[in-house]
């Protein structure tokens, strides 16, 4: 048998190219014989006018011109990734972040389904925690005991979704400390007399809990790139305005792109210039469309 190296001609393999079948062309033994390639021992010499007679060429209508299968499949492909990364930095942060609940909290918490085939109730509570440093003054720093100045309910799962907003000011029977305002729970017993309160208040069970203070709200919405609001106009001035150390809030009706710092502004807006008759349910409705918008922009 003649030895590989004194073949007097040259094997020429095709592979799968990415989202593209073989390359029916290289695998069609008859391949040598088309005047466009001519194969001389090791060498394959390219024949120009064999090319320019290749139909398709020049044209984008050959072998590897764009097909609408071809891009559906990249499409499909570059939304599987994105899903997959998605969940798994989500899972991984949600680790790191579940630490951070109190076991007092956790134990407090009832156990549910999964949450988009069974039937969950989620606690939201915005506490008026300030970073360290802050000027604002009324309320503590991050760390030390706080008020949930909002308090929102989401029914999520099981085929149907609900919100229900809870006023700061509703007086309550807090369990083991009288009757207070409903925000008061918190700054007493933190997160998990909040739980307990709420449960004893609406006789519900909750599920999961979430918790966010003046540093972390605005860190969300800017994470997320900002988010849409639709809504009347609103110009507030939080802590005395912009000309006394505090922030100023303008929006005109309509609808605008807001970041972590207009969002958290226009959720705690309670005096509005624009509508000197609103009162709490009012703010309770716009926090609602803010985390309306968080969910549409998250989806």
């Amino acid at each position: 048998m003649a030895d590989e190296n004194d073949r007097p001609y040259t094997t020429y393999k095709a592979r799968p190219r990415f989202l593209q079948g073989r390359d029916e062309e290289a695998l069609d033994p008859r391949a040598s014989d088309r005047p466009d390639y001519e194969v001389h021992g090791r060498r394959r010499r390219f024949d120009p006018r064999g090319w320019l007679r290749r139909p398709g060429r020049g044209t984008g209508t050959g072998r590897r011109r764009l097909t609408v299968g071809r891009v559906i499949r990249f499409v499909a492909f570059a939304v599987v990734a994105w899903v997959l990364i998605s969940a798994i930095v989500f899972l991984i942060s949600a680790q790191i972040q579940e630490a951070k609940v109190s076991n007092a909290a956790e134990r407090q918490l009832s156990g549910a389904g999964f949450t988009l085939t069974s039937p969950n109730t989620v606690l939201m509570l915005g506490s008026d925690a300030r970073p360290k440093g802050t000027k604002e003054a009324g309320a503590n720093v991050i760390g030390t005991p706080s008020r949930s100045d909002s308090i929102l309910l989401m029914r999520v799962g099981g085929g149907a979704n609900a919100t229900l907003s809870i006023p700061r000011d509703t007086v309550v029977d807090i369990p083991g400390h009288g009757r207070n305002k409903i925000n008061a729970a918190y700054a007493i017993g933190g997160p998990s007399l909040a739980i307990k309160t709420v449960e004893s208040y609406l006789g519900i069970k909750v599920n999961h809990l979430v918790e966010v203070n003046f540093e972390s709200f605005p860190q969300l919405i800017d994470s997320l790139g900002g988010v849409t609001y639709k809504g009347g106009c609103v110009v507030s001035e939080i802590n005395g305005g912009t000309r006394n150390g505090g922030y100023t809030l303008r929006l005109k009706a309509g609808e605008h792109e807001i970041d972590g710092k207009q969002a958290l502004a226009l959720a705690r807006t309670r005096k509005n210039n624009c509508a000197k008759r609103e009162d709490d349910r009012t703010r309770a409705r716009r926090q609602q469309k803010i985390l309306g918008a968080i969910k549409d922009k998250v989806i």
